[in-house]
């Protein structure tokens, strides 16, 4: 018998919750957060990270825009987007995603889950940033501890 789930990140909402589909055994993310957890096995990325990330971006929203120009699920700029290689349209959840997960991917591949998702949020010169980089890395990290429990 198949439920559905609400998942939570720590501080959230009810309305920012994310419906999990669950048979019992696994349990599978759906929509937005779906497809993100997809591209990060496709990745070979741990979904637990790919998800806090699009869940600290966006609120799982694909057409979000921030104040600094980024879009989509995993926020990403315009000139990173061209930087990495990624192709289709930037407010696609699907598109969105592969850039996001791949440009976090470069970024473990390089060093740890740290380093990853600092780099994810400061740029590739992540470590001369300054508090808000590594602010931002914790609160991530926090939120794919969490994940990891479930």
């Amino acid at each position: 018998m198949e439920k559905i789930l609400m998942v939570c990140f720590a501080g959230a909402a009810l309305g920012a919750c994310t419906p999990i589909r669950h048979s019992g055994a696994v349990a599978e993310p759906t929509g937005v957060a779906g497809v993100v957890a997809a591209e990060a096995r496709r990745q070979n990325v741990p979904v637990r990270l790919a998800l806090a990330v699009a869940k600290t971006e966006s609120n799982f929203n694909p057409r979000a825009r921030s104040s600094a120009g980024a879009v989509g699920v995993m926020q990403i700029l315009p000139s990173t987007w061209r930087t990495i290689g990624c192709s289709g349209s930037m407010t696609n959840a699907a598109d969105n995603a592969r850039c996001g997960v791949r440009y976090l991917a470069q970024g473990l591949r390089e060093g740890g889950e740290r380093w990853a998702v600092a780099r994810y949020h400061g740029g590739p010169n992540a470590r001369a940033h300054g508090r808000s980089t590594h602010s931002y890395a914790s609160k991530v990290l926090g939120r794919a501890r969490l994940a990891s429990r479930d």
